[in-house]
């Protein structure tokens, strides 16, 4: 068993498209598996979401 993470990526779709800041513009074409997989509650916000000040 290998100690270190691991990631499959699997494209569900012909092309994935990716804006000027790799972030994926069409997300249901690309399966996560692995640790990128656990990892999805980041992916919910905003590329420029900046948390309020208390």
């Amino acid at each position: 068993m290998p100690n270190y993470l691991t990631t499959i990526l699997s494209f569900t779709e012909p092309y994935a498209l990716f804006d000027t800041n790799g972030v994926i513009l069409t997300p249901s074409a690309v399966n996560f598996e692995g640790n990128w997989g656990k990892n999805r509650v980041a992916e919910m916000l905003p590329v420029d979401y900046t948390p309020e000040e208390k």
